[in-house]
């Protein structure tokens, strides 16, 4: 074992010097004793993340899309049976589109209004406020009885469209214009005379 030594120390001193072979081994001893008091301080805790390569745009350029802004609510419809504050013609008409869109059971809705609302412009009925198409209707019969009958079925119609979640179809339309004409025909004739009443609620 010692001349193993000796014959290294030899082939070593042949290449360094022994004074600079010395001074090596010292400074190596200095930076192990440095390393082991130091440690582990200078011992990475968190291994390097390699850089994460980003994503390019897509090449055809195309912007995300953008969402289309909020409806406004709608503003909530009148009652079935309430009468709107408009002309009997303008009502009329609505109800000619309506029909010509299909929808069937508003034109039914719509003519009995124009109906109704003839009615209080010729004076035969008072429009009381909060009352129903079908009750200003009831007392029209009642004030001039000559428009009862069609008047009647005019409601009962709607009460059937409306009220009986029957789907309406062109026939019905039909049917309510055919009670409009009779009531405008019923109308253009003399009205006896005698005492308006706003009938009764």
């Amino acid at each position: 074992m010692v001349r193993w030594w000796v014959r290294v120390l030899a082939a070593v001193t042949d290449v360094v010097s022994l004074p600079l072979l010395i001074i090596l081994i010292m400074l190596l001893a200095s930076i192990v004793a440095i390393g082991w008091f130091t440690w582990p301080s200078w011992v990475p805790r968190r291994m390097p993340r390699w850089p994460r390569r980003r994503r390019k745009p897509s090449p055809s350029g195309k912007a995300e899309p953008v969402p289309p802004p909020a409806e406004p609510a709608a503003e909530p419809e009148p009652e079935p049976e309430a009468l709107p504050d408009q002309p009997a013609q303008t009502l009329a008409d609505l109800a000619d589109r309506l029909a010509a869109q299909g929808r069937y059971a508003e034109a039914v809705r719509a003519r009995l209004r124009a109906v109704v609302r003839r009615l209080v412009d010729r004076g035969i009925i008072g429009h009381e406020p909060g009352w129903t198409v079908t009750e200003l209707a009831d007392a029209a019969a009642t004030t001039h009885p000559p428009v009862g009958a069609p008047l009647r079925a005019s409601c009962g119609l709607f009460s059937e469209l409306w009220y009986g979640m029957r789907p309406a179809s062109r026939s019905d339309d039909e049917r309510m214009r055919g009670f409009s004409a009779d009531i405008e025909a019923t109308l253009a004739a003399p009205i006896p005379a005698g005492p308006t009443t706003g009938g009764q609620a």
